[in-house]
């Protein structure tokens, strides 16, 4: 929501913070669009080497559905993390991998479902730019627990809202690289303004709601991928306790769910030539799902 106030030299905008912070340009997208690949043209201002696109998604099953739980992760590449950084992520209930080449036809659809895919979102931002994509609703309570080799910590947020925040790198030739860490909202909801000023020189005051943040930097990770590859990240395990479990695994009025981050990225404009890529974005998921038949 965006309620501006103009005022002599300054403009005061109002603005509740989603799920995307800092220069970035977001738009949602019908669960279709995500299958054609294709970038929204709506999207405009992001432009120069260091821009990428980046789509998000959070998959949405019942608890414990066979598929996400562990169907798709026999074709997921987890070997793409290393190995300690592997056992420190099951250790706190996350496991993640690259799903390339053909995706299989029943991932596609899950994906083309409105009913599964939950508030796509297309993004144009910058390389080290972090965004921020959030996993379910806001918890009036949240107990969870950090491990780390170490340690353990027990933790307890209350008005807590879980996240991943989501940073996009130059990785090896013909890659970028994802680098991803947990965090959590928590507390009391407050309104702060913080000055903005334009490359026309006006003066902008975003009044924003804040509350304080949890970043876990022992659960963070990163890998290479192609462009077009699928980034997944979702629980590991069945123990209730550890961050991945209660990132991913929600009580639901409907019935408890379990969910998935969907992350794909590719290089935009000028900066798509260095990963031999096309500029509007990654190879359509329609040729796929037809291939994949």
């Amino acid at each position: 929501m965006l309620v501006r106030f103009n005022y002599p030299g300054i403009v005061l905008l109002m603005v509740a913070m989603g799920t995307i912070q800092g220069c970035a340009h977001s738009i949602g997208f019908e669960p279709g669009q995500w299958i054609n690949g294709k970038r929204n043209q709506s999207l405009k201002g992001v432009e120069g080497e260091d821009a990428v696109m980046v789509c998000l998604a959070v998959v949405e099953r019942p608890m414990n559905d066979p598929y996400i739980h562990t169907t798709l992760w026999e074709m997921v590449d987890e070997q793409v993390i290393p190995f300690e950084k592997k056992i420190g992520l099951a250790e706190n209930g996350i496991r993640a991998g690259v799903l390339g080449g053909q995706p299989p036809q029943a991932f596609l659809d899950i994906l083309g479902s409105d009913r599964s895919c939950i508030n796509p979102r297309q993004i144009q931002t910058r390389l080290s730019q972090p965004v921020l994509a959030t996993i379910g609703t806001t918890r009036d309570e949240l107990r969870y627990q950090v491990r780390s080799p170490s340690d353990s910590e027990s933790c307890q947020q209350t008005n807590a809202t879980c996240q991943w925040e989501v940073i996009i790198k130059p990785g090896e030739p013909g890659k970028l690289k994802v680098a991803l860490c947990p965090q959590v909202k928590h507390g009391e909801t407050q309104m702060r303004p913080r000055a903005v000023q334009d490359k026309a020189g006006i003066l902008t005051w975003q009044l924003q709601t804040q509350q304080q943040v949890e970043r876990y930097p022992a659960c963070q990770f990163e890998m290479d991928v192609r462009q077009g590859e699928f980034v997944l990240v979702g629980a590991y395990g069945e123990n209730a306790t550890t961050i991945g479990s209660s990132w991913f695994r929600q009580p639901d009025p409907r019935g408890s769910v379990q969910r998935l981050l969907v992350i794909r990225t590719a290089r935009m404009g000028d900066g798509a030539n260095q990963n031999s890529a096309k500029a509007d974005g990654p190879r359509p998921l329609a040729l796929l799902a037809q291939e994949a038949r």
